[in-house]
Parts: C-alpha cells; structure tokens; sequence
C-alpha cells in the first residue's frame, strides 16, 4: 500500500462525511448569501497553499441539526444566519461548520451537524446553546467559495494530505467562514493534525 492510499484509508473516516456532504448537497453551502460579493475569484484553478494554525479553546454558540446529512442543513443555516443578524453580531463574525459524526459508522438518524458562531457573548435575546471548542493544530487551506473548487479539494484531499506531509487527527474538519474572507469569495478548510 502507498503512501497516498495508506493516508486515505486513515482519514477517510472523516473525509467522508465531507466529501459525502458536498458531493450530493453542496448548492446549500451556496445559499447563505454571500455568493454575491463583487470580490469573488476566479474559476480558474488557484494553488491552493496550506498555514498551520493553533486555535485556542474557543466559546462558540451554536444550532445542531441530527439526521441525515442533507439538505436539510440548508435551512439550518439560514436560521442560524438569521439568528446572528438579529443578534447584531454578523458583522466581523466568524462561523463554523462541523459534521461531528460518520456516517460510515453512525446511523443517518443520529449524525450530528453544528454551525457555530465565535463570540465571548454569554446572554442573548433568545435561549441558544453555548459550549466550548477544544484547541489544537490546523492545517488551514483557504480555497474559492465555488461549489467545484470545493468539491475538487474533497475529492484530492488524500492527495492534499500527502504532498503537505500532514499527521492527521481522527478528528472532524472544521469549515471556517470569516465575514472579511467570504466577501472577497472564500471559505477555509481546516484539518486536524499532531502539532510537530
């Protein structure tokens, strides 16, 4: 076995849900809105670089939707976009997709999605659940917010992980959607490694 496919069966327990999630219902990762920024990229084929991020512990407040990844996180989006708006803390804001569970391993009934909101905020107009998200390393690929582009880099992400020499976690991928980067056109795509 080779190194490519030695790292493809490691991570796809994870990459799955993300390649699955994409694949099939990647037009509601396109219907937040923010895809009529005028700074959008190009379609053409960018290079995609990799930094290596340390995250802190982080407060986040967050909707959780359980049940088959599918459209409907669509609407769990927009009601969590919503909810920001209404709570004045879209501007700057940084928010976060996380499937939590494989649907390789878990029933579709009890797969878990999150979206999450970064804010030191504790009361709000409306009761909202708050937790706190464990640090670590990331590798951080920023990539255009187009469908292809994305759906591109899932489907090489062993390939990724291989040309970069990452030591990856058995840990979810965490979709970082920062307000500043999403209206110049994109997303970023964070994966769990051992810090070096």
């Amino acid at each position: 076995m080779d190194i490519k496919q030695h790292l493809a069966k490691y991570y796809m327990n994870w990459t799955y849900t993300n390649i699955y999630f994409f694949k099939n219902i990647s037009v509601f990762h396109f219907n937040w809105g923010y895809a009529t920024s005028t700074g959008r990229p190009s379609k053409k084929t960018e290079q995609i670089k990799v930094k290596i991020e340390y995250l802190k512990s982080t407060k986040v407040v967050y909707f959780r939707r359980v049940g088959i990844y599918g459209t409907e996180n669509k609407l769990l989006m927009r009601a969590f976009k919503k909810w920001v708006k209404t709570e004045n803390l879209f501007q700057k804001s940084t928010i976060l997709g996380i499937a939590l569970d494989n649907p390789q391993s878990t029933p579709a009934k009890d797969c878990r999605y999150d979206v999450c909101l970064i804010t030191d905020k504790k009361r709000f107009k409306d009761n909202v659940e708050q937790r706190t998200l464990g640090g670590g390393t990331y590798a951080v690929f920023k990539v255009a917010h187009i469908e292809k582009v994305i759906i591109d880099f899932y489907m090489n992400i062993a390939q990724t992980i291989a040309k970069n020499q990452l030591n990856v976690l058995s840990k979810p991928i965490i979709e970082r959607y920062k307000q500043n980067l999403v209206d110049k056109g994109y997303c970023e795509i964070l994966i769990p490694i051992e810090q070096k």
